[in-house]
Formats: C-alpha cells, sequence, structure tokens
C-alpha cells in the first residue's frame, strides 16, 4: 500500500508491506520539496511555478507506484492546508488526474488535527499534554487526556505561510518584522482556552520543529554529537528555543 501526502511545503510518497498476520512496515520513501503553498498569500491561487513542480513530482511517484506493481485501489493521495484551501484547487485537481490519474482527497482541518494526533500518540509515550503539529500552511493543536484525543484546533500559521507574510529576504529577519510575527500567532491562538496554563508535556511533529530539534541539538552538543542520526524523542527545552 502507498500513502501519498501532498502537504503545503513537502510531499511524500510512503510504502507499507503488510501480512495477513496483521503486521507491517515500511518498505520505500520518496520526498521532494514542492513548496506548493508558495505565492498563494496574496491572492489565495496556487501558483502557476508551484503547479508545475507538482505536477511533475506527481509524475515521478505514478511512475513509481506503476514500477512498483502497486495497483491504483492501494495508492492514497491526500492534501492537506494549501491545496484545501486554494481557489484554483480544483483546476489543481483535474491538472494532476490528468498527469497521475490520481485521485486526490482532500483532508478536512479536523482531520488533519486527528491523524496528527493518531501519529503523535502511536510514536510516544505522550499522557496528558499537547500535539503540535505545523506544516507549510497550517498549524493545528490537539489536546490530550489519559492519552485520548480531546480538543483541537487549527490555524492558517504555517511555516511558508507565515515567512512570505511578515518575513523579508532579508537575514537574519529584522527585530520588528519578528515581533510582527510573534503578536500575529498570539492573538490567533489566544483564543484557544484550553491551552492556556496547560501544564502538560507539548509533543510536536513536522518540518518546521524537526529543523528547530537539529539546531538545538547542534548547539547542545556541536556537528558530531549524533543529532544527525535524527530528532525522533528529542527534547528541545525553553531555555534553547531563546538561545536559538
Amino acid at each position: 500500500m502507498a500513502v501519498i501526502d501532498l502537504g503545503s511545503n513537502s510531499w511524500r510518497l510512503v510504502v507499507f508491506s503488510y501480512g495477513e498476520e496483521g503486521w507491517w512496515k515500511r518498505t520505500d520513501e520518496l520526498y521532494e520539496s514542492v513548496r506548493i503553498a508558495e505565492g498563494m498569500g496574496k491572492t489565495g491561487e496556487l501558483q502557476e511555478p508551484a503547479i508545475v513542480r507538482g505536477l511533475e513530482t506527481l509524475a515521478v511517484f505514478e511512475r513509481f507506484c506503476r514500477a512498483s506493481n502497486l495497483a491504483e485501489e492501494h495508492v492514497h493521495a491526500i492534501a492537506t492546508s494549501a491545496i484545501r484551501e486554494a481557489i484554483n484547487r480544483q483546476a489543481f485537481l483535474d491538472r494532476a488526474r490528468e498527469v497521475s490519474g490520481f485521485e486526490i482527497e482532500i483532508l478536512s482541518a479536523e482531520a488533519e488535527a486527528h491523524y496528527g494526533y493518531v501519529a503523535a500518540i502511536n510514536t510516544s509515550t505522550l499522557t496528558d499534554g499537547v500535539i503540535l503539529d505545523i506544516g507549510g500552511g497550517s498549524l493545528q493543536l490537539i489536546e490530550v487526556e489519559n492519552r485520548l484525543e480531546r480538543n483541537l484546533a487549527s490555524f492558517p500559521l504555517g511555516a511558508v505561510r507565515m515567512t512570505e507574510r511578515f518575513l523579508s529576504d532579508r537575514d537574519p529577519a529584522r527585530k520588528k518584522d519578528l515581533q510582527k510575527l510573534r503578536t500575529h500567532v498570539e492573538d490567533a491562538i489566544s483564543s484557544t482556552k484550553w491551552l492556556k496554563g496547560h501544564g502538560g508535556r507539548l509533543v510536536a511533529t513536522g518540518g518546521a520543529v524537526r529543523n528547530l530539534a537539529a539546531a538545538a541539538g547542534h548547539a547542545a552538543l556541536g556537528p558530531s554529537g549524533g543529532i544527525d542520526l535524527g530528532v525522533q524523542g528529542y527534547v528541545v527545552t525553553q531555555e534553547a528555543l531563546k538561545g536559538l
């Protein structure tokens, strides 16, 4: 079985093998940084350069699935925030079907948050706390109590979307731009009353937090500290975040 995740930033095809006894394992994976959300901020439309990158990637994915003898019914393609919210979503889906034959399912914000919960709870020891799932287009927060999903919220606060809106091409970013970004995020999540004062653990997923964990690991351990082997389970402290 293959799952194709068409995120706002990265696209990934993952192949799983499974047996009648209930076992399964990941057997192959393809990854491409498509940045389908790039340039959407001003018009709400997927931009042609990003669409072209996406169609080229889907064509590669289709050829890989065909070469791997994966039947059409065993390939599941899903899309999240950027494609879900795009004004020209249907036009893109039609072109994607023509190029690849894939019928792409659009996840709702609630479904996207739920799957983030399923992924985090099955790869961590989290009992009580909050799950943060941040992608290129959106950010999801899910409250967990006794390992069960309680409250969830979704915000258009993805890394690509916020970078384009608030941060210029200058490096490093200007302090006033960073402050505008922080204020915007604080205002957006302030309505999530169950989040305020939450004393549990925070488990985070997504490329943005993986990059943060890698940067924190290098700062704490140095280039040879072993963080390149993977950041799964790495704990990023508030002090480390402030340092970054």
